[in-house]
């Protein structure tokens, strides 16, 4: 495993023509590189997310459920997903129209794959702060693609 506090730049020349001519040997730093990648990714963008997700207003149900889909969507193009505040696992956001309580009020649910089932294991009225992690490789299931498909419907929230 890399060491993830390496400048990407760095390590990148550093594989410029050490990568060997069998496929194992690449597939390994590959997988070096992504990891590093994503270390990277996580170390710079979770303060400045945490930063953006508190300065947008995310009430009504349409809202959160507009703001989950673009976090899902930024997270999964990085190889990244929310860590769960309760279990640490890689999660998905998925907005609530209305919680048990009196209030009423949307909420968040913090959803991740347990044996090919969707596990709920958190629940929020507002995302920050929020931690980033490296994105389960199981395979998608049904619930996740729905994330995927986002991906052509990008839109910056704001």
């Amino acid at each position: 495993m890399v060491d993830n506090s390496r400048d990407f730049g760095q390590y990148l020349q550093g594989m410029n023509g050490s990568l060997e001519p069998s496929y194992s040997d690449r597939k390994r730093q590959l997988d070096e590189i992504r990891d590093v990648f994503r270390g990277w990714a996580m170390a710079v963008l979770e303060k400045p997310l945490n930063q953006h997700l508190n300065k947008v207003q995310a009430e009504s149900y349409e809202e959160k459920k507009t703001l989950a889909k673009w976090l899902n969507s930024e997270c999964s193009s990085l190889g990244l997903a929310i860590k769960c505040p309760n279990s640490d696992e890689p999660s998905i956001v998925i907005a609530q129209p209305r919680s048990g309580d009196s209030s009423g009020r949307p909420y968040f649910l913090f959803a991740h794959q347990e044996h090919g089932k969707r596990v709920c294991t958190a629940t929020r009225t507002d995302l920050a702060p929020l931690s980033l992690c490296p994105a389960s490789m199981q395979a998608p299931s049904k619930w996740t693609s729905k994330v995927d498909q986002s991906r052509n419907d990008k839109r910056e929230i704001s």
